[in-house]
């Protein structure tokens, strides 16, 4: 189930950033598939920041960063 996407996001999108980066949990979101799941309301502005595909391909394969079991789940380790 997707919940709705906000001006904010919309743009961002737009722009090329479209994933949300929980650094703290080292979770990675992909905001055009957010799910109530995600909590994204959550996560606090200081540990988060939007990116773009290919930094969060980079974290991933570098960081040991996630992809959220919600909405990325084809790049969600477990």
């Amino acid at each position: 189930m997707e919940t709705e996407i906000s001006l904010k996001e919309f743009l961002l999108i737009i722009f090329g950033f479209g994933y949300l980066v929980n650094h703290r949990s080292k979770e990675i979101h992909r905001v055009t598939e957010k799910h109530r799941n995600c909590h994204l309301n959550h996560i606090s502005g200081k540990t988060s920041e939007h990116i773009t595909k290919r930094k969060a391909l980079k974290l991933i394969k570098n960081n040991g960063y996630n992809g959220c079991r919600w909405c990325w789940p084809e790049a969600d380790a477990g």
